[in-house]
């Protein structure tokens, strides 16, 4: 049976061994590191920070392989790997606990995180926070919700971490660390607050920005002539509307 250790063959002159015995490989230590998750259950939590206290914004399956973008030092945790201080970030305010991640080595296989870098103001001249994300899409199938969470992940990379029914969705991104403006800006999910533009009385509405013209803006929507059903049209900007501003993906 195989012991719940790592280990990895190298050639001497790769071979570096840091304080306290651990093992890793300098030659990785500038590029990112694939790993493989194993866990006793069927997924592993995705926190925005590395500590257990970090809220959970998704998880990972069992037997995944996940990009370690980069590692660092965080709270302890007893594991299929030993204990384990050191976590793996796999995107932006996302880290597991290496613990659960088979990477070959006890130690660093991937760049060391450093501080993070601001958010670079858009051509629009708008700084764009990254806010929680998570794994997977958690709009309503074939709704409005759905359709502009798809398509911020087109443009992000990511899932914003934002739940509820579109007109509680400003509220939710705020909370969740993404900008949220009244100004119109392109690549943003707008939300109309109930009977904005003929969104539903009780829900709301949200849709995407392709283009803002002054106070003209192109959108792309779901939902508003049916399910799954995407469709484009020009509203202006008026009092109840709200947009959460994208960043580009890095």
């Amino acid at each position: 049976m195989k012991k719940a250790t790592r280990s990895i063959g190298l050639g001497l002159a790769g071979l570096v061994v840091a304080a306290g015995g651990a093992i890793g490989v300098g030659a990785s230590q500038s590029d990112a590191a694939p790993g493989t998750v194993q866990t006793a259950s069927a997924r592993l939590n995705i926190r925005s920070g590395p500590s257990t206290g970090a809220s959970v914004v998704g998880s990972v399956a069992k037997g995944k392989r996940v990009n370690i973008i980069c590692q660092t030092y965080g709270t302890a945790v007893s594991g299929t790997y030993r204990t384990s201080k050191i976590w793996d970030k796999i995107g932006p305010g996302q880290y597991v606990s290496d613990a659960f991640v088979y990477t070959g080595s006890n130690g660093f296989v991937a760049p060391k995180c450093g501080a993070e870098k601001p958010p670079a103001p858009s051509n629009d001249g708008v700084t764009r926070k990254w806010g929680n994300t998570i794994g997977y899409n958690t709009g309503a199938s074939g709704q409005c919700t759905w359709g502009a969470y798809n398509k911020f992940k087109q443009y992000s990379g990511v899932y914003p971490l934002v739940r509820g029914n579109a007109k509680d969705m400003p509220g939710n991104a705020r909370a969740n660390g993404w900008t949220v403006t009244y100004e119109p800006h392109v690549n943003s999910m707008v939300v109309f607050q109930p009977g904005v533009h003929g969104a539903n009385r009780t829900y709301g509405h949200v849709a995407w920005v392709t283009a803002v013209r002054g106070k003209t803006i192109d959108i792309v929507e779901m939902n508003y002539k049916g399910k799954y059903v995407y469709n484009t049209r020009s509203v202006t900007d008026i009092s109840g509307m709200q947009y959460i501003l994208a960043p580009k993906a890095r």
